[in-house]
């Protein structure tokens, strides 16, 4: 900890790792030089001839030459390396103390030790936290690990090589990743080649469901986890999705305990908390689990105070999707308190209007909603499906086509090929 306080501060949580290794270099160098001294026959030799005259020679050079640095000079220098570390320690010593989150009982941690032996794990948010635990801890040696994000890089064919994952079966060296869409089919045929043999678990992670919408394959596990079926349909009670959002809040309610969770230095706790809930709420969402995501939802107005205009509109189309339509303009009228005007608030207004069956209404909602947000893809796409239910079919082409451009992920591209046949 010293080392890292002196030397690696600026590194992040990076700098633990040369710390660790310098570390045991120094320790490897102490054991060896102790045992070298004390193993039979071993006798200390004086220096040779050579090194002693060269070592002569060096000092009368810097005798004659130097006599100011021979006296003065390397001790003030000296004196003042030493005097630096402990320095450096009392000022970086709280920067770079992470004992907190590395050695804790942690979330993360419990997530890792409930993951099904030998299985096939996709960290997200956790990537780094899991690494640190296998590479340095050891912590579940049995489990193969490829990172989400490695699926969402420019050349990810260099990455998924047999040499890196011997024990899976990977997909052949013939397939593209030009586009997001072709990456996606690699995931899918990576993930039924090995769900015969090792059970596939992803973390909560609303990019990689966004970029690659597979949430009809991933079904609620346990924690954090989701796990991959090829059929898409549950083999469980259907009770597995409460399950998983009751235990990844009992895992928060025995963190938030901790005093040290409360400090600055835990800030990444909060930031992995505020990615997988809404996470949580997103992937029950696709799923249909309606009464789990508002569930969730109500972890992010309450816990996380993301009361954003965007979420309002997340939990009036939930209760308008559950059937629920009176409590949908109840938390429409509770929306406009704060938000009203917005394009969010106006998209939400269209929703209440069409499962009113007030279809005029609606459209001018929408419409207000598309002059509000026109970068969001979302308003044009519910403005077209109206326009093709009067036979516009047209305009309402023209309007999906503009969707497809503003779409950011296959999630929202896929959305929008639903509701739309473009052909």
């Amino acid at each position: 900890m010293a080392s890292n306080a002196s030397f690696f501060s600026g590194w992040g949580r990076e700098s633990f790792f040369p710390t660790y290794i310098a570390a045991c270099l120094l320790t490897t160098l102490f054991l060896y030089r102790l045992l070298r001294r004390h193993a039979p026959g071993h006798e200390k030799k004086p220096d040779s001839a050579a090194r002693e005259d060269f070592s002569s020679r060096v000092r009368s050079k810097l005798e004659e030459s130097l006599p100011f640095l021979r006296k003065t000079g390397i001790p003030l220098v000296m004196a003042a390396l030493v005097l630096t570390i402990p320095v450096l320690v009392y000022r970086n010593y709280s920067a770079v103390d992470r004992s907190g989150q590395y050695f804790a009982e942690t979330l993360l941690k419990r997530e890792f030790l409930s993951l099904d032996n030998h299985a096939l794990f996709i960290p997200g948010m956790s990537w780094f936290n899991f690494h640190y635990h296998n590479d340095v801890m050891r912590l579940r040696d049995d489990v193969v690990a490829m990172n989400a994000w490695d699926f969402m890089a420019d050349h990810p064919a260099g990455i998924f090589t047999r040499r890196r994952y011997p024990s899976l079966s990977l997909p052949g060296p013939d397939h593209n990743f030009s586009s997001r869409e072709e990456t996606f089919a690699y995931i899918q045929e990576l993930f039924d080649r090995n769900a015969s043999t090792r059970p596939i678990l992803i973390e909560q992670n609303i990019m990689f469901f966004d970029q690659y919408p597979m949430a009809d394959r991933f079904l609620p596990h346990r924690n954090l986890l989701v796990k991959y079926e090829k059929s898409g349909v549950p083999r469980e009670d259907g009770q597995s999705g409460s399950r998983g959002l009751a235990e990844f809040k009992s895992f928060l309610e025995a963190d938030i305990s901790q005093p040290e969770i409360q400090q600055k230095k835990n800030i990444d706790w909060i930031n992995k908390v505020a990615y997988f809930i809404p996470s949580f709420a997103e992937h029950y969402r696709d799923r249909g689990m309606y009464a789990e995501e508002r569930e969730a939802l109500e972890l992010q107005f309450n816990f996380l105070g993301q009361n954003s205009p965007e979420n309002y509109l997340k939990w009036v189309e939930n209760l308008i999707l559950d059937g629920r339509l009176d409590e949908a303009k109840a938390k429409w009228r509770e929306m406009a308190e704060g938000f009203s005007g917005s394009s969010p608030f106006h998209l939400a207004e269209g929703l209440i209007a069409r499962a009113e069956g007030r279809p005029d209404a609606a459209l001018h909602s929408f419409e207000k909603a598309m002059a509000g947000a026109p970068e969001n893809y979302r308003p044009a796409i519910e403005t077209a499906v109206l326009l093709l239910e009067r036979g516009d079919r047209k305009q309402a082409v023209a309007l999906a086509r503009r969707a497809l451009g503003q779409a950011k992920s296959l999630r929202e591209v896929y959305f929008i090929r639903k509701n739309i046949d473009l052909h």
